[in-house]
């Protein structure tokens, strides 16, 4: 191999090495920078992922040992009231305590006592709830925290450690700083002391939509568990020691791993719309509609649903979930291990995919043809999405959705305008090496002869005009100008040729020396070629005219010329030899074109013209090209049996 080929391989190689060193670079950038994450400037085509994600899954059925006992429109039109009165909460959960259920949660914010009577410090309401409370063992209240500037009132943070709230073992992790508290909203001190607490703040995401919830709030050195995490620990009958927080990272549950996000957040795996959950009316369980057995060991969440009364959010499925059927959501996430998982295994696997991604692209978008390399990074693209939503269905893992599709498209937009520069390259090139055909041949057929047309025109028939030209007395004026002065002579000649030619869309066959031979209908015939033909020759003989009032001026002779044009049936053909040839036209009409140039000397006519001509100029629309032209005596040529019809330009010379 030669020396040259060898350093230009070489260096293709390299540069090859340096923009697949690129595009990894720029993936590791894309995964370092996390543009999809929560917050980043592609957040909101993330989160519209998953939603698509949620949306092809469909709805799925929710687990049934979890239920919502509801204060639905039902119950309000029986009791004309709200809130709920608190004899009826007691009673039914006493009815829930008989039924042998595994947990109760109750999703009201129970912190003012009700009205008291007869002086007592607690209303019978209060004191049947507490003392239900009291028997069960098996329930949660609500609490809610708010946060902002400020602080809560003094011995509420108290209260929560006076109420005997799990411990949750802290390991250091990456969880966010703490947000400031402003208040606290706990159970009444009486209902708080007889039973658990559990924080029941949800808080929609930047685009409204509920995707998380936090499993533990961290209030000072206390971890406070959400109303769904304690009942979880009630279900699964945890001990204190087998509940383990390790901040930002994970909960483990016993032998159970819960993932969890950098705000101790579970990300939500939605069952479907409202009403998904298996839910029963308050006064179904009072009035005896529910049976023991279709309670015994499920958990319970109490809470309101009817319309104007609750809290609603939206989920990919619905945008009227009740608050509590979200909270029985996330308990049935946390006992059936179904919480989707977005954590540091996820971001690794996404690492990996943009770096696959990265390489794939680039050698794609490299592809030889351009619609395969389209086809290809397409490729690439639906199978990173189908990646991403395999991985949804199978394995509850959130992998990233849109950041391999921004590294495919930015790769591949990059390879592909280095192509296109490439290309434009080449173009010039190429331009600069048809530009240089077109000094040797005619423009039309230089174009033919770089597409590939002029194979196609090779032996095909059809109809033609040719033109002979020739100068009269051309030996003895380049006998007098000698060597130089007659190349300047013919150079001056054949411009005015070039000229004329192109201004009718004729083609210069050749040059033979003080003359040439046009042809009028390739690389296409059309009806208007004998008008051009005709146009063609009577323009030389206007060119001829200038050039003489020049020539008048120096002294010199004036030129003439002599013309003679036919038009009919050709042949095209590539003559020449193996190595150098040229698109020309074969047939008796080239011969009689030519005849008819020998005709006009001896005729004494600047331009004759056949019969056959005329007639197609006229039938071209173009009688105004025949005026000057008179009818000549038929003129017998060798070789035809018929005389040939002929017109001459009455301007005999």
């Amino acid at each position: 191999m030669p020396a040259a080929g060898f350093v230009a391989i070489r260096s293709a190689a390299q540069l090859r090495k340096r923009w697949i060193a690129a595009a990894v670079l720029f993936a590791l950038l894309v995964g370092w920078w996390h543009p999809a994450g929560e917050g980043g400037p592609l957040s909101a085509f993330e989160r519209a992922s998953i939603d698509w994600r949620f949306a092809i899954r469909g709805a799925r059925p929710m687990p049934t040992d979890i239920a919502v006992l509801a204060i639905d429109d039902a119950t309000l039109a029986r009791l004309g009231r709200f809130p709920l009165p608190r004899w009826i909460l007691g009673a039914v959960v006493e009815n829930l305590d008989r039924a042998h259920v595994s947990a109760i949660g109750i999703d009201l914010l129970l912190i003012e006592a009700e009205q008291p009577t007869d002086g007592n410090v607690l209303s019978p309401g209060d004191i049947l709830l507490r003392n239900a409370l009291a028997g069960s063992h098996r329930d949660v209240l609500g609490m809610a925290v708010v946060f902002g500037p400020g602080s809560p009132p003094p011995g509420k943070l108290a209260a929560l450690r006076d109420a005997g709230l799990p411990v949750l073992e802290h390991v250091e992790g990456r969880e966010r700083p703490t947000a400031a508290v402003r208040d606290i909203f706990l159970p009444l001190t009486a209902l708080r002391e007889a039973s658990e607490v559990g924080h029941v703040n949800v808080v929609a995401g930047a685009d409204g939509v509920l995707r998380e919830l936090p499993v533990v709030l961290p209030l000072g050195d206390l971890q406070l568990p959400a109303l769904p995490l304690a009942l979880a620990i009630k279900k699964l009958e945890l001990g204190r020691g087998e509940v383990i927080l390790r901040s930002g990272r994970e909960l483990r549950l016993g032998d159970r791993r819960v993932p969890i996000g950098p705000n101790n957040a579970i990300e939500l795996n939605h069952y479907g719309p409202r009403g998904t959950v298996t839910t029963y009316s308050v006064f179904d369980i009072l009035d005896g509609k529910i049976g023991r057995q279709q309670l015994a060991g499920q958990v319970v969440l109490i809470g309101a649903t009817a319309l104007g009364v609750g809290d609603t959010f939206t989920t990919p499925f619905s945008r009227d979930v009740p608050g509590v059927e979200v909270l029985a959501s996330a308990l049935a996430n946390i006992v059936h291990d179904e919480v989707l998982v977005k954590d540091w295994r996820v971001r690794l696997v996404d690492a990996l995919v943009l770096l696959a991604v990265a390489v794939l692209t680039f050698f794609a978008a490299n592809a030889r043809l351009l619609p395969l390399s389209v086809a290809l990074v397409s490729a690439i693209v639906l199978a990173c999405a189908g990646g991403a939503i395999w991985a949804f269905l199978q394995t509850r893992w959130v992998v990233g959705g849109v950041e391999p599709v921004l590294c495919a498209a930015l790769i591949a937009a990059s390879v592909t305008g280095a192509r296109f520069r490439a290309q434009r390259i080449e173009s010039r090139r190429l331009a600069g090496e048809r530009a240089n055909l077109v000094e040797y041949q005619s423009p039309m057929i230089a174009e033919a002869l770089a597409s590939g047309g002029a194979l196609a025109m090779e032996g095909r028939s059809q109809l033609a005009a040719i033109l002979f030209v020739d100068v009269v007395g051309f030996t003895l004026r380049s006998e007098r100008l000698g060597p130089a002065g007659t190349v300047d002579f013919l150079r001056t000649l054949h411009r005015r040729l070039e000229r004329a030619a192109l201004d009718h869309n004729g083609l210069i066959e050749q040059f033979m020396g003080d003359g040439a031979m046009l042809i009028f209908g390739l690389p296409e015939p059309t009806r208007s070629d004998a008008a051009s033909a005709v146009a063609c020759a009577r323009d030389l003989m206007d060119s001829v005219a200038a050039w003489n009032a020049e020539l008048e001026k120096e002294g010199e002779p004036p030129v003439r010329l002599r013309i003679g044009v036919h038009y009919g049936p050709v042949v095209v053909a590539r003559l020449g030899g193996t190595q150098q040839r040229h698109m020309s036209v074969a047939g008796e009409t080239v011969n009689l074109a030519s005849r008819l140039e020998q005709l006009a000397r001896a005729m004494m006519t600047p331009i004759l013209v056949s019969g056959a001509v005329v007639d197609a100029t006229r039938e071209a629309g173009r009688e105004d090209l025949i005026e000057g032209f008179v009818p000549a005596t038929p003129q017998h040529i060798r070789g035809r049996s018929t005389p040939l019809p002929v017109w001459a330009f009455r301007m005999p010379v």
